[in-house]
């Protein structure tokens, strides 16, 4: 089976702090996927303070999807998303 891997970026206000950025993010970005089963491997965090934070969700799915992919581009709050390696342990 393939894995595909990404680091999608959500935008999330910067006055908050920064855990609770962290889990608006997941919550909107999973809110968006409808249950899929994806596996958060790493979570990078830019910006913050005066403005506002990038959340990098690195995410792998157990299978490509174009339909997926086309979904996660038109999320509004998602800044970029980008494919990224993973290898499950």
């Amino acid at each position: 089976m393939t894995t595909q891997a990404y680091e999608v970026i959500v935008g999330a206000n910067g006055e908050q702090p920064q855990e609770n950025a962290i889990a608006n993010a997941s919550g909107k970005l999973f809110g968006e996927l409808h249950g899929e089963d994806a596996d958060v491997f790493d979570v990078n965090v830019y910006g913050g303070g005066e403005q506002d934070y990038g959340i990098g969700l690195c995410v792998a799915f157990e299978s490509e999807s174009i339909a997926r992919e086309a979904l996660i581009e038109d999320l509004p709050f998602v800044e970029s998303f980008v494919g990224v390696h993973y290898e499950e342990l």
